[in-house]
């Protein structure tokens, strides 16, 4: 039932390429991170564009109720990009993550995004109604269980090197926060 924003900055260095033939291209944020196959949110980069993935819902071993993003979904939720396709190579995005996060069906995320050098924000994602955690009403978190909020590059086999530069992140408590941050 508690709302976070996440604000960041990524640059995306001119030579960029898809960063591994993996599905999921790389890892760049990853929210609520429990240490299982994945985030409850994240950030994925491919070549040309940067994908939000939801996997929420109680852990069965391997998959969790739904997840969505990097060409895959399971119920029915849409493919979100949190940066569209035609990414700037070389500029610096900035980044606004709003997650309410719940178990049941009151969870909501935001995404926003603008190049550094302008004012002007874009809402890029706009997702209600879905669960946000990786534990249910009926089947709760276990007590010894920790998150964290992961940062970096994190792909699959690849012969080619990838680098991203992160900057200027912060969890805030509103949207006008978090910009403040960057």
């Amino acid at each position: 039932g508690r709302d976070d924003y996440y604000a960041l900055a990524v640059l995306f260095p001119r030579t960029w390429k898809e960063p591994a033939s993996a599905f999921w291209g790389m890892a760049i944020a990853q929210f609520n991170y429990e240490g299982i196959t994945g985030p409850p949110v994240g950030l994925y980069a491919h070549g040309h564009h940067v994908n939000l993935t939801i996997q929420s819902g109680f852990f069965d071993g391997y998959a969790t109720r739904w997840h969505s993003g990097n060409g895959i979904a399971r119920g029915n939720v849409p493919r979100m990009f949190a940066i569209p396709p035609r990414l700037k190579l070389g500029s610096w995005y900035q980044l606004i993550v709003h997650v309410r996060w719940s178990a049941g069906n009151d969870g909501a995320v935001d995404v926003w995004h603008r190049l550094r050098s302008k004012r002007r924000w874009k809402q890029t994602v706009r997702l209600r109604g879905k669960p946000t955690v990786q534990w249910s009403a009926s089947r709760a978190a276990m007590t010894d269980m920790r998150t964290t909020d992961k940062f970096g590059g994190y792909r699959g086999e690849s012969s080619s090197p990838a680098s991203v530069w992160h900057d200027a992140y912060c969890r805030a408590t509103s949207v006008k926060a978090a910009k403040s941050c960057l």
